[in-house]
């Protein structure tokens, strides 16, 4: 699954485990990963691989203190979240490429399909 982001003040950060650490998870306001799954479970889909899960996202300061997460720990999230982009991005092209259907929310991710 795939996705186009939305404007910034039309998201919502939900935090989610990746890993054994919380991260946070862009997504429109007003959806939640359940909703994704039910939606993609009603189209039949029941395996997925979810870009904006598998590739750990930016944790900004504001987000990261809203958390209670201390700089230090965020920069080191940070360094993590870089060395694991340099190796999976490159994958990414595969991973469309070799999956039976690509969904895309053109809308923004959650959001009703149209």
């Amino acid at each position: 699954v795939s996705h186009a982001w939305v404007s910034n003040d039309e998201m919502g950060p939900c935090w989610t485990p990746i890993n054994r650490f919380q991260w946070p998870v862009p997504l429109p306001k007003g959806t939640s990963l359940s909703e994704i799954r039910d939606e993609l479970m009603q189209h039949g889909i029941h395996y997925t691989w979810l870009d904006v899960l598998c590739l750990r996202q930016q944790i900004s300061q504001e987000a990261g203190a809203a958390v209670g997460m201390h700089e230090q720990e965020r920069e080191g999230r940070e360094k993590r979240r870089f060395d694991e982009w340099a190796v999976d991005v490159p994958m990414i092209g595969s991973i469309y490429q070799k999956s039976a259907y690509v969904v895309v929310y053109f809308s923004g991710l959650g959001k009703a399909f149209r």
